[in-house]
């Protein structure tokens, strides 16, 4: 699954969507190499 958001094939509110133990905003943009997609990706 981290390669997934990771490379980008997850948008930003999918990955703020995640299970987290803080409030993950500061990072979500930093996450992805290529940056989070521009819209939610259903596989």
């Amino acid at each position: 699954m981290a390669l997934r958001w990771r490379t980008g094939s997850r948008s930003r509110s999918q990955l703020a969507a995640m299970h987290w133990s803080d409030d993950p905003s500061r990072v979500l943009d930093h996450l992805c190499m290529f940056g989070p997609a521009d819209k939610d990706i259903h596989e």
